[in-house]
């Protein structure tokens, strides 16, 4: 009886403390619980406030960033070479006469030879240069093309290495003025074989004008305008061809050795000008760093 009692006594003792035990192992999740939403109430306020913080530094980081695109475009166009049109075509001008000259001088003989004079000027070596010379009619083929022409294209290629190593305006200067002085010296000298060899200097000369005047014209005018320009420095070659027509006026009126030095005073005042009044411009100014090397 007594250990049933003890056991039926002990039953609900036993029973009882399993009750209490589950209570405090439910009180023990609801406290780890809580603890579990604390801690993730501060992970949420801890990763806000770092979230809060990468997205000022974020911000920070933009801010900065935009100064400093707003800076190098600043840089870039204070670095952008200025375009100043009136002496852009000024120089064009000059560039453009010097052209219209050296084919004027090439041409002079053309015009030359082809004139017949009248009356008093008819079988005069004054006016008619193929009178002072009976050999062109042998040679005039050979003069007015490959003598000139050979020169012209094989000194052209030097021409333009050269100029890629000196002063410019310089140079077309001198080429200008040393094609001029061959036609005074075929004008002034009478002799056959020194109006040949004038004719291969000439040719020399002129090619070294093609290369200086679209160089120089490249570092004056930017990209946008450039084709203008360019198109009307090779209109000065067909404005020198009809230009050269007044070559028949001149030797109507004071023969083909006067006017031959017309043409050589004429090209060495624009070759002289050329010399004083251009500035050499900075090399590649409109090209960007990348393609400057």
């Amino acid at each position: 009886m007594m250990r049933n009692s003890k056991a039926g006594y002990g039953a609900p003792m036993y029973g009882f403390k399993s009750n209490v035990h589950q209570s405090l192992e439910r009180g023990s999740l609801i406290v780890m619980k809580a603890s579990a939403n604390d801690n993730a109430e501060g992970s949420k306020q801890a990763n806000g406030e770092e979230t809060k913080e990468t997205a000022g530094e974020e911000e920070i980081l933009v801010e900065q960033t935009g100064d400093e695109l707003v800076q190098k475009k600043e840089e870039i166009v204070e670095d952008k070479p200025k375009f100043n049109p009136l002496y852009a075509y000024f120089v064009l001008f000059i560039v453009l006469a010097c052209r219209i000259m050296v084919q004027w001088h090439r041409k002079g003989l053309t015009y030359a030879y082809g004139y017949t004079g009248l009356d008093f000027a008819a079988n005069n070596a004054i006016y008619e240069i193929s009178t002072a010379y009976p050999q062109l009619k042998s040679w005039y083929g050979l003069l007015a093309g490959l003598v000139y022409t050979i020169p012209y294209s094989f000194f052209g290629l030097i021409a333009g290495k050269i100029s890629d190593n000196v002063n410019r305006k310089l140079y077309l200067g001198i080429v200008v003025i040393l094609a001029s002085l061959t036609m005074g010296v075929s004008g002034f000298v009478n002799s056959f074989a020194v109006l040949a060899v004038m004719r291969v200097f000439h040719g020399m000369f002129n090619s070294a004008s093609n290369p200086l005047s679209f160089s120089l014209i490249a570092d004056y005018f930017p990209p946008s305008k450039r084709a203008t320009a360019n198109s009307i420095i090779q209109a000065g070659n067909y404005i020198g061809v009809g230009v050269s027509s007044l070559s028949i006026l001149l030797i109507s009126q004071y023969g083909w050795r006067v006017c031959y030095g017309i043409m050589a005073v004429m090209g060495t005042i624009f070759g002289i000008g050329t010399m004083a009044f251009i500035k050499e411009p900075e090399r590649g100014r409109y090209l960007d760093e990348a393609t400057k090397q």
